[in-house]
């Protein structure tokens, strides 16, 4: 049936229901964020702040500077900005940071995902003809449920994931008829997921679509798997076709990265989910605390999950019940199966299946973190409550005994455990420490038993407003109508309430607007680094000397220039923390990582960083104690003589071998000012007493231009990243860019003034745009003759056709 079939077979009253639940539906996602709507506050948690809104500042400036965002100066010495998928070049909503101020794009990007997923959600269950009332309870469970609103809190998977209703709902209407418009829109839908910058949740709905077709071609006999398989096969080669903009640029980083290599077993399921806190989908096992560093304190692990929330509110219990009540015993067992093998995978090293399958089955070496898995459980479950809910809807069962039996005997279970908790709080308080692993103090264990206590209140009375509907529904003292409104109602109040602290919003001028540790003026052409504690000096975490509350701890990486959070004020940095780490810095960063202390400020030195704050004090020669910040939990030492932005050399060495490069980037003998490491031979040498002057006039993103001064032939580095589709005119001509230092690009010069240009002109851009207009450009010219065609068709029916006749064309 296409789908405008389907809005004709609805009725006038009906679509006016309709109309009104998708108001009520956006007035709820507004109610939900109207921190960030009416007072201007944004969420921060996690990598939101260190590590999305900077890529994101970075597309932002480079949009409304007119560029397309192809790379980015400040991040790791220069960065592949779109290569990098995530930041979200080609994202359609991605526009809203060329028209908006930068955080007002961030506020409106979160609103605006949450309305494409509660829409989408709703559409979606009214297709599938479910009531209004129903479809209004999906699409809050799916749009307020624990784990998209744990999603809001990494972006890109977020963007993705809210996709899932529209790219299920626009599956089943190419299923079920031989559109052409609809194939289109069913791959453009499938791109726009995938360019908002998840692949493995885009691969995850891709898995949810092909498990939907089954069941489609089980209820229609005029499908085939075939058939379903060439649809999906060929919109994914559409995506890939139109997308080879971003997809080749970012197949390139691949090739450039440690990402071209599995990774290790204990850092890919480093976010495993804990079985015990499936708990957490029928009870909140969490509670916001903002005087905690972390912003959240846990009841019954020791570290934060991947996924905040799981909880599916107490509805889920009931629809649970009975859907295996009144569910076909074919249905309840292929589900269970689904849902088993789903949450097998997303307990990850908690079974040893995971590492079996990480072993054998080459997908499961490139995904980070099974507890992403769980977002099939996830779908599955709405889908399970829906159904519960479904067959509750037929008048008899409704009035029956059951749905007030399963709230009783819900609302019976957590009094009993809150009862016992109220005589018993020393029980509690031993399974929180053995859950957590650590003995807390006596106030954490306090806090931790109220919060525990108030969240059982809350579901008693969740439970109790629940048990009371349906007891007057069967009482017949409540009419069906008001039923249904105040179910929507009190799902909507036990969701919202649970999940909107876990925005953990802030006002973004206390964050950015403090004082920090360094103006801009003060580091001249250099770059920041970030000494953690430990023997790891990659920047994943932050340990201070000190507890500060949730705020002043995300103010601490601003406050800090922490990587990468001064690229929103023009700071530069060495340090990459992408998901896509270049080999560059991976072989940087384990080799510095087994350097002494006087060892690792001499190859800082040599990569173009001056300052290096720290949250413990630092002993090395060469380091130099600038000024301590108690305040900031944190000292700032600077780096005596760093090697600046562009110099020249007046000599190379020849030295292919990486660990060699770095160990003499490393040693106090090395003089890098006067010599350059090359991964080739040049011949350009001279005995004569050298001079030579690099002095950058202008330098941008994509362009960098330097005038340079040589007494004698020798080498011009730019301490920015070497990559492929940067290219070097000396002069106008263009010549070849060495591998300088391992890290950074060089180019030779003769002796004399030259004008030396670098910019970046990537093949695999070129190569990839050529390909994706020249597509657009056969789909375009595909749809017009469709459409043609169509027209001629329909008027050949209407000039044939008698006035008794019906005309019965089909659209393609």
């Amino acid at each position: 049936m296409d789908f405008f079939s389907f809005l004709r077979r609805i009725t006038r009253t009906e679509l006016w229901y309709d109309l009104l639940a998708l108001l009520g539906l956006v007035a709820m996602v507004v109610w939900f964020c109207d921190g960030m709507l009416f007072f201007g506050k944004v969420p921060f948690f996690r990598d939101l702040g260190t590590y999305a809104y900077p890529i994101k500042y970075s597309l932002a400036t480079s949009l409304q500077a007119g560029e397309l965002g192809l790379w980015d100066r400040h991040i790791a010495s220069g960065f592949p900005l779109l290569a990098g998928f995530q930041p979200g070049v080609f994202y359609p909503f991605s526009i809203v940071f060329y028209f908006l101020p930068f955080f007002d794009a961030i506020r409106f990007t979160f609103f605006l995902h949450f309305v494409v997923a509660v829409s989408g959600a709703y559409v979606l269950c009214r297709w599938w003809k479910f009531p209004v009332y129903i479809s209004a309870i999906g699409a809050i469970l799916f749009t307020l449920g624990g784990t998209t609103v744990s999603l809001s809190n990494l972006l890109n998977h977020f963007q993705t994931a809210v996709w899932l209703p529209w790219m299920i709902l626009c599956w089943e209407r190419v299923l079920e008829s031989r559109s052409w418009k609809n194939f289109l829109i069913f791959a453009l839908l499938l791109l726009s997921a995938l360019l908002a910058g998840s692949p493995e949740i885009y691969l995850f709905s891709l898995g949810l679509l092909v498990i939907d077709g089954v069941r489609i071609i089980r209820r229609n006999r005029n499908l085939t798997v075939t058939r379903m398989g060439f649809l999906l096969i060929g919109a994914n080669i559409l995506v890939a076709a139109i997308g080879m903009a971003q997809f080749l640029p970012t197949f390139e980083l691949v090739l450039h990265s440690r990402r071209d290599r599995p990774l290790p077993l204990q850092e890919a399921t480093l976010w495993s989910l804990q079985p015990a806190s499936l708990l957490g989908l029928f009870f909140p096992d969490k509670d916001i605390d903002p005087g905690l560093p972390v912003g959240i304190r846990l009841f019954f692990s020791r570290e934060v999950p991947f996924l905040l929330s799981h909880y599916l509110g107490v509805i889920s219990l009931l629809g649970v019940s009975a859907w295996m009540k009144y569910a076909s015993w074919k249905e309840r067992t292929i589900t269970l199966i689904l849902i088993s093998a789903s949450l097998i995978l997303a307990f990850g090293r908690f079974t040893p299946v995971y590492s079996y399958l990480f072993d054998y089955v080459p997908l499961f070496r490139i995904v980070r973190f099974p507890e992403k898995f769980f977002f099939l459980t996830y779908a599955f479950l709405i889908l399970i409550v829906l159904r519960g809910l479904f067959a509750l809807h037929d008048t008899k069962r409704l009035l029956s005994r059951f749905p007030v039996f399963i709230l009783f005997g819900i609302l019976a279970l957590v009094t009993v455990v809150y009862s016992w908790l109220r005589s018993d709080p020393e029980s509690l308080l031993r399974y929180v420490v053995q859950q957590s692993g650590e003995a807390k103090a006596i106030t954490s264990l306090v806090t931790t038993l109220s919060s525990a206590l108030y969240h059982l209140e809350r579901q008693i009375g969740v439970t109790l407003a629940l048990l009371l509907l349906f007891f007057c529904r069967a009482k017949k003292l409540l009419g069906t109508v008001l039923l249904h409104g105040l179910l929507v109602a009190v799902i909507f109040f036990d969701l919202g309430s649970a999940h909107k602290p876990l925005h953990f919003l802030l006002n973004p001028d206390s964050i950015t607007k403090t004082k920090r540790i360094l103006s801009k003026s003060d580091v001249e052409g250099n770059r920041l680094f970030y000494y953690p504690s430990g023997q790891n000096l990659h920047p994943s975490y932050i340990s201070v000397l000190g507890w500060p509350p949730f705020e002043k701890a995300v103010a601490l990486s601003f406050d800090n220039l922490l990587p990468n959070v001064g690229v929103l004020f023009d700071f530069d940095y060495f340090q990459e923390i992408d998901a896509i780490t270049r080999q560059p810095y991976s072989d940087f960063l384990n080799f510095i990582n087994l350097l002494p202390p006087d060892g690792r400020v001499n190859l800082l030195r040599a990569v173009n960083v001056r300052y290096v704050v720290s949250f413990r004090p630092i002993e090395a020669k060469g380091l130099k104690l600038s000024r301590q910040f108690p305040e900031h939990f944190s000292w700032l030492y600077e780096i005596a003589a760093p090697l600046p932005r562009a110099y020249i050399a007046a000599s190379s060495i020849y030295e292919p071998q990486t660990a060699k490069t770095l160990r003499m980037l490393s040693s106090a003998e090395f003089d890098p000012l006067r010599q350059v490491i090359l991964n080739e031979r040049i011949t350009s040498e001279s005995d004569r007493p050298h001079t030579g002057v690099a002095q950058i006039a202008r330098y941008e993103n994509e362009t960098v231009l330097i005038n340079a001064s040589l007494s004698t032939p020798g080498v011009l580095v730019l301490t920015d990243s070497y990559y492929p589709g940067w290219k070097v005119y000396v002069d106008g001509k263009e010549m070849k860019i060495l591998q300088a230092n391992h890290f950074f690009r060089g180019v030779e010069l003769a002796a004399g003034d030259h004008v030396v240009e670098f910019k970046y002109e990537p093949l695999s851009f070129r190569i990839g745009s050529t390909i994706s207009l020249s597509t657009l450009f056969l789909l375009t010219v595909i749809s017009l003759f469709k459409i043609i065609r169509w027209r001629k068709r329909f008027s050949e029916a209407v000039s044939d056709a008698s006035p008794q006749q019906p005309l019965a064309v089909q659209q393609e």
